[in-house]
């Protein structure tokens, strides 16, 4: 069966155009119809039916499940603020980010050598990242603590 057999569009070799093709034979009604319809809206229609199976929740499904706390804070840096391997500015620095850059903030720790706040990254990979606390305004709802 060629495409135009089954129905589609079909290039027009000799007008250079193009022709929507339907299907003659004892097929569904609802087959005919998308067979006509151009392509992109036949994505759309697909797409839209799947977004409305999905979101088909019992409202009793709806109203047990609560939203989870967030487990980061988001800190805005004020200045360029280095990155580190350990929350010590003699251990590897890893990068630099810009002034203004929203980081996501896992917990806080005082546990240091010298004592100073720093902060860790939340979901940094390979490793954790951690940034000096004077890089960022002082938190109205500080992250928690790491130990």
């Amino acid at each position: 069966m060629t495409r135009a057999e089954a129905g589609g569009t079909v290039d027009d070799a000799d007008a250079g155009a193009r022709r929507e093709v339907t299907v003659e034979s004892n097929e569904l009604p609802w087959r005919k119809a998308i067979m006509t319809v151009p392509r992109a809206l036949r994505k759309s229609a697909v797409v839209g039916m799947a977004l409305v199976g999905l979101t088909a929740i019992p409202t009793s499904a709806q109203a047990s499940s609560a939203a989870p706390a967030a487990s980061y804070t988001v800190m805005t840096t004020l200045d360029a603020t280095p990155e580190y391997a350990k929350p010590d500015s003699s251990s590897q620095r890893f990068d630099v980010v810009r002034a203004g850059t929203p980081i996501r903030i896992q917990c806080e720790t005082t546990q240091t050598a010298s004592g100073l706040l720093w902060y860790r990254e939340y979901d940094t990979q390979p490793g954790p990242v951690w940034v000096y606390s004077g890089h960022f305004a002082s938190p109205t709802h500080p992250p928690k603590s790491c130990y």
